[in-house]
């Protein structure tokens, strides 16, 4: 009978995880479609919503795998606790870090699934979704993302829209000079590349020139038909920079940071997505050990409601200390990787605290 435990108890696990995460997605999705229904039109139907959201369901499992993880423990290991059955296997001479390991096993296999997802899947999924959405939205028009702003030296920039042909649409330049006086102001309808370089199309330039007494002002307004822009901007870097780089591979991620380095920008956004996909396997263990840990400990015997509600009150509180840890990294100086590791090192040692005093 013994020998049977290790996979009747992981499975347990499993399937309790697994059922707490169709649960969180089924409320994800009822949620995002009341929130779609503002966004209908003549050309974006509820059917398109819908298929637009269940486009989203492998990301939002992503992102909700480490709280659902949790809960399926607390859930999972709770009944059987309920059941004396963990009662049973510690009086047989089965020790808490065996049970534990029999508990991972399964659960780290589905972690790394989903990061695999994650690498290869998700980035290519967000983006077709986005497409699709902007596309029927727009009555067909081959745009995808919309808005964003970039620097580059003296120059700011903003991209109305990337299409999904690779065009660039509504681009506007703002040049500035070494003591921040705007020297030159340009719009255009579209960029698109030609073999090694970019080229705006619809061009209108104001070029305004100070005189001597820094007074005196003069603007010279251009309408141009096509003009080089040299940028250090490729067609893979625009795709990088448009799209939301929480989906972004490991590899887009790294590209991306190294891009912005190079340029003088900050690299806090990307580096610290880089680094909660690298951690995602401590960040999720640390989680798997706290709910271990109230199973043995304080949530030994209470009601499965309370479990879950201590489940994601501290899957909540890890991600949003996650969150915060990431902008202040760039307030007072400090790695990004310790927005995601820190929070993780703490549940490890609050886990490994209470797991020593059941022990």
């Amino acid at each position: 009978m013994l020998k049977k435990m290790p996979l009747y108890v992981g499975m347990h696990v499993l399937r309790m995880t697994l059922m707490v995460l169709v649960v969180l997605l089924g409320l994800d999705f009822m949620i995002s479609f009341i929130g779609e229904l503002d966004n209908l039109s003549a050309t974006y139907s509820s059917v398109q919503a819908l298929f637009y959201l269940g486009m989203q369901l492998p990301i939002k499992a992503y992102d909700y795998l480490p709280v659902a993880i949790l809960v399926g423990i607390l859930i999972g290991l709770g009944g059987l606790a309920n059941a004396n059955e963990l009662v049973v296997l510690r009086a047989a001479g089965i020790s808490l870090t065996k049970i534990l390991s029999w508990v991972l096993y399964p659960l780290f296999a589905l972690i790394v699934a989903m990061m695999l997802i994650g690498e290869w899947i998700i980035p290519e999924l967000e983006e077709r979704a986005e497409i699709f959405k902007a596309q029927t939205r727009s009555g067909g028009v081959d745009l995808a993302v919309h808005g964003v702003w970039h620097r580059e030296g003296q120059d700011y920039y903003y991209f109305d829209a990337l299409g999904g042909d690779g065009l660039v649409y509504g681009v506007v330049r703002y040049r500035f000079d070494a003591q921040g006086r705007m020297q030159e102001s340009l719009h255009a309808d579209k960029a698109y590349y030609n073999q090694d370089h970019w080229v705006l199309a619809g061009v209108r330039r104001a070029q305004i020139q100070t005189g001597q007494a820094d007074q005196m002002q003069r603007i010279d307004s251009r309408i141009l038909i096509n003009l080089r822009w040299e940028t250090g901007l490729t067609p893979e870097l625009m795709r990088l920079l448009l799209l939301d780089n929480r989906r972004l591979s490991l590899q887009d991620l790294w590209a991306f940071a190294q891009f912005r380095q190079a340029q003088g920008l900050d690299v806090n956004e990307p580096m610290m997505n880089f680094w909660r996909k690298v951690l995602l396997p401590i960040t999720t263990g640390s989680l798997i050990l706290v709910g271990a840990a109230f199973i043995f400990g304080p949530l030994r015997s209470v009601a499965a409601s309370t479990r879950v509600f201590y489940g994601i009150v501290t899957g909540l509180v890890v991600k949003y200390a996650q969150d915060l840890l990431g902008p202040a990294s760039t307030l007072f100086g400090f790695d990004p990787i310790w927005a995601t590791l820190g929070p993780s090192l703490l549940c490890i040692l609050f886990g490994l605290a209470l797991l020593r005093r059941v022990a």
